[in-house]
């Protein structure tokens, strides 16, 4: 009674539709609010590997649920029989054919551009790191001691006192200066901070992310 199990890839889809547009209507980062439509479908594939293999019970999980939060909402949600609890969905097959089994979920979210406030002032140079020191230190990927980030890191915060300036000016550096290449999702790994630095263009990788 074995059997292997088969999950293909999911795949996701937006729709907008009503978007409330501001000064430029091509531009949907520049929108008020955003009505989407987000559909969610997976496939389980169950393969016997004997003439006399069954199954009692299949389970499958989908962890990919959208996170409502004071700028996303969700309107409303269709599990397509599959169970709802704690931004997942849970579907059960009982007794199932040695077969494929779909599953998915679509939902209506609308979206809103409500940006958190600061609250106050953070001194630049840091006086202290706020607990996260474990995530300072250069990995393989993000070589933040690579002398030219340093330089131009150093560059970008020179004359600033305000911790919260840096980061936008460090962020606005990249977007206006680095190119994302979104073609390259079957690339093993990502490039590393100081290539991206030298080429001035990332490859994005879902692969990698995930």
């Amino acid at each position: 009674m074995i059997f292997r199990q088969l999950l293909l890839l999911l795949v996701v889809i937006f729709i907008l539709s009503k978007p409330a547009l501001s000064d430029n209507p091509s531009n949907l980062y520049l929108s008020d609010s955003l009505e989407l439509q987000l559909t969610i479908n997976g496939e389980l594939t169950l393969l016997p590997e004997t003439s006399s293999a069954s199954a009692k019970e299949v389970s499958a999980e989908l962890l990919l649920y959208p996170e409502e939060s004071y700028r996303q909402k969700i309107l409303d949600i269709d599990g397509q029989k599959g169970e709802i609890s704690n931004n997942k969905i849970a579907y059960t097959w009982s007794n199932p054919e040695l077969e494929k089994k779909g599953f998915g979920y679509s939902a209506r979210i609308k979206t809103t551009d409500e940006r958190a406030k600061v609250q106050f002032k953070v001194p630049f140079p840091l006086e202290n790191t706020l607990g996260v020191e474990q995530y300072l230190p250069p990995t393989q990927n993000i070589d933040s001691d690579y002398p030219k980030i340093i330089a131009q890191a150093t560059k970008l915060a020179e004359g600033e006192n305000d911790a919260f300036k840096v980061v936008f000016k460090l962020a606005s550096w990249v977007e206006e200066n680095v190119k994302y290449d979104l073609n390259t999702l079957t690339a093993k790994s990502s490039q590393k901070a100081s290539w991206v630095l030298e080429n001035k263009i990332y490859f994005w990788n879902i692969l990698h992310q995930l």
